[in-house]
């Protein structure tokens, strides 16, 4: 792309990616709270549903991501499926959201069918747009910003959903209160994925002969970092974040849950960009960033589920969403960079299955956070000590699991790359100068 057409391709990714984020994160927030309080389920039946449609939407990645690497133009088969499966996820979200028939086995299944067509759609649509993060850059300076345009957009994209999830909060008339969300957030994802499959992209010789490519062929030591620490961020980690929309009972509760999730959300919007600022710098601050944002997720989420004062409550939450956003901002960085610099070595692109490999952990992450979520969320808000313990034991292991994951990467990569372990051609910039401290 030219200069113009990235500027014009990274600011239609962003508003993709926004508008992807409004859908993920507002179904994602409102999910556990529309079976459990609208439909009548129980946490554990909830928590079972959501364990099943979301191991299901991990199947379709890796086919999609092999199909993607075959094509000889990667890039413009990813716009095209990107809005294809944008708009028919957006519809089916609306479905999944619809009030259910009243007697208790088609309840079951509607809900099944509903959630099941939105998690497959939704799969695709995903991972299609998110092999774009190294599709469309042509410098290791435009992964950055693609990266940093992906996870400041999701951000915004999540303070735009808690707004709207707050509303289904704090209305408990409506049935159709939920379904309309949706529909209100269908208007937002359709013409934006429609419009970033009409973004120009110029071939460039990067793009190669996918007909070489080999699952086998893949860096697996270099992207087992960013999948396993993903899968403690999100499983563990992230558990938090799903218990607040439940966070309280009643009317005044309910409005806590919506002020405590509005703050963490506003707390995302700072991370990415402080992650990416200080990171910048090298100098070891990649090695303190990937101790201390995981070491001030795990404090605050703990901290999180000790009640305590509005105002501190709020203040935590906005803590946990800063370290909880720059954990993810590390991880996606270097997934992105992994893609980049194989397609710079081989000529070959990886970018669909990295992107499914990751997406894939986060919704098996997610799935099992999900079976937590089923079994303490009932002990949780009556507050029983079993509980509030397992809470806490998870969410340690999350922050220990991803600090031990990330560190070692900025430890020893750099050495490795040192001793000539990557091939890397002579006129290819030396990534880990050119991109600052993703790399380390």
């Amino acid at each position: 792309m030219t200069s113009d057409s990235s500027r014009s391709g990274l600011i239609s990714f962003g508003s993709g990616q926004l508008s992807r984020s409004v859908l993920w994160c507002a179904t994602d927030m409102l999910i556990a709270y529309h079976l459990v309080e609208r439909v009548g389920f129980s946490g554990r039946i909830a928590g079972s549903i959501m364990f099943v449609t979301f191991a299901l939407s991990a199947l379709p990645d890796v086919f999609v991501a092999h199909w993607l690497v075959r094509r000889s133009f990667p890039a413009e088969a990813a716009l095209r499926l990107q809005s294809i499966f944008g708009v028919l996820a957006a519809l089916t979200g609306i479905a999944m959201f619809w009030p259910p028939p009243a007697e208790w086995h088609n309840k079951i299944i509607y809900v099944c069918i509903s959630s099941i067509a939105f998690r497959m759609s939704y799969a695709i649509y995903d991972v299609s747009q998110n092999s774009l993060i190294s599709l469309l850059p042509k410098t290791p300076y435009d992964v950055r910003r693609f990266v940093t345009s992906k996870t400041l957009a999701s951000s915004v994209g999540r303070l735009f959903a808690s707004v709207l999830v707050g509303l289904a909060l704090t209305s408990r008339t409506s049935p159709l209160i939920d379904a309309g969300i949706m529909a209100l957030i269908a208007l937002l994802v359709i013409p934006t994925c429609v419009g970033l499959s009409r973004v120009t992209v110029v071939a460039g010789p990067a793009q190669g002969t996918q007909a070489a490519f080999r699952w086998s062929t893949l860096p697996f030591r270099r992207l087992a970092i960013p999948i396993v620490a993903i899968t403690f961020q999100v499983g563990f980690l992230g558990l938090i974040s799903r218990l607040l929309p439940l966070y309280g009972h009643g009317e005044a509760g309910y409005a806590e849950s919506s002020a405590l999730l509005m703050a963490m959300v506003c707390g995302t919007i700072i991370g990415p960009p402080l992650a990416h600022s200080i990171g910048a710098h090298g100098n070891g601050r990649p090695i303190l960033l990937a101790t201390m944002l995981p070491a001030g997720a795990m404090l605050t989420g703990i901290a999180l589920v000790v009640p305590h004062g509005v105002f501190v409550s709020v203040s935590l939450a906005i803590l946990y969403g800063v370290t909880l956003s720059g954990i993810t901002n590390l991880i996606w960085e270097r997934a992105a960079l992994v893609a980049t610099e194989h397609a710079t070595a081989t000529t070959i692109r990886i970018d669909g299955p990295v992107f499914a490999l990751l997406t894939t952990a986060i919704k098996l992450a997610i799935a099992g956070s999900n079976v937590t979520f089923g079994f303490v969320l009932e002990g949780f808000r009556a507050g029983t000590a079993i509980s509030i313990l397992t809470i806490m034991f998870v969410v340690v292991a999350g922050g220990v699991g991803t600090a031990m994951t990330l560190v070692p990467l900025d430890v020893w990569l750099p050495s490795a790359l040192r001793k000539g372990k990557r091939p890397r051609s002579p006129e290819t910039p030396d990534l880990r100068t050119a991109s600052g401290s993703q790399n380390r």
